[in-house]
């Protein structure tokens, strides 16, 4: 007896945790909300763009920093006929060669040709400074449209959840009436068997009993759809959301007719108003001359010799002329 006791113990423990492991986690509101602001694609799209607009707003503020360009060439040849000028580069205005002893030697040569030029705009009238505050005016409204997104896929997934409570309280009221009917419908054939009822009221009662199975099977059918629903923005596999009677949802109560001046839907309109009248004003003064310094290091060599003839046993040879510096 003590070993079938124990036995009868055991069946009932392995039950037991079998029960609970087939439980499903309850969702929360707050959690539905962190899963879909982790997996939704459109967020993904908000940060992606907010992210490119800090990017342009760098790329802005980098124009205030001196520019500077390095050219570099070696060829071996003419350009245009004349020996020792070298092919035009951007930036580069002097490309002349050699116009002495083009009878004596060879008429191609090796050019060597390098320069780093700098070109720092000191002053523009305040069009960079009104650049850059039109680009953060754009990462604000992109960060701004982040936020309104947010609260609009939060708005969905509670009308989402509350259908799904919704539906389920529904569920479980056609459920108990399925029941209630069924027990009255046993009584009837009982009463009618006993032929304490005429016939006819059982066939009432059945009746009333497919009807309250239709709307069970219909509530059914609506909450599964509204957790199809839900999966579809919040795609967790398992889970379930809390009974209706154990729930405690709490509506808060707000002001009427009161408008929060810091609500995203009005943050990006008031940041692309920014941005339009900034962006104006930034059109407007490109009329205005900038006020840059200019300077540059530039070094040039060829096979030419003093005289201003081509040997050709060095027309490989390059030889460097003296640094030149300008500003301007």
């Amino acid at each position: 007896m003590k070993y079938i006791l124990q036995l009868t113990l055991l069946v009932f423990i392995a039950f037991s945790n079998s029960v609970k492991a087939q439980q499903l986690p309850i969702i929360t509101l707050k959690d539905a909300f962190a899963e879909a602001d982790r997996t939704y694609p459109g967020l993904a799209e908000r940060t992606a763009g907010v992210e490119e607009f800090e990017i342009r707003k760098k790329e802005v503020q980098s124009k205030s920093l001196p520019q500077v360009q390095l050219q570099a060439q070696q060829s071996y040849g003419t350009y245009q006929g004349s020996s020792g000028a070298f092919f035009p580069v951007p930036g580069v205005f002097n490309v002349t060669g050699n116009s002495l002893g083009l009878d004596a030697g060879a008429q191609a040569t090796g050019n060597a040709f390098g320069s780093v030029l700098m070109d720092w705009k000191v002053f523009e009238f305040g069009r960079q400074r009104k650049s850059v505050a039109a680009a953060e005016y754009q990462v604000q409204g992109a960060k701004s449209s982040y936020d309104a997104s947010r609260l609009s896929l939060h708005s969905k997934i509670s009308r989402l959840y509350l259908d799904i409570f919704y539906s389920k309280a529904n569920l479980q009221w056609a459920e108990r009436n399925v029941e209630r009917v069924n027990q009255v419908l046993e009584i009837a054939k009982s009463l009618s068997s006993a032929g304490l009822k005429p016939g006819a009221d059982t066939a009432i009662v059945s009746s009333a009993y497919s009807q309250a199975l239709a709307i069970r099977y219909e509530w059914l059918g609506r909450y599964q759809a509204s957790q199809a629903n839900f999966t579809e923005v919040v795609p967790n596999i398992s889970w379930s959301v809390a009974d209706h009677s154990s729930s405690e949802m709490e509506i808060a109560k707000a002001d009427q007719d009161t408008i929060n001046s810091t609500h995203p839907y009005l943050q990006v309109i008031e940041k692309q108003l920014a941005y339009e009248k900034t962006l104006e004003q930034v059109v407007a003064r490109k009329i205005l001359p900038s006020f840059s310094i200019l300077g540059g290091v530039s070094t040039r060599g060829s096979g030419i010799g003093q005289n201003g003839i081509i040997n050709r046993a060095s027309a490989q040879a390059i030889k460097t002329l003296p640094i030149t510096i300008w500003l301007g």
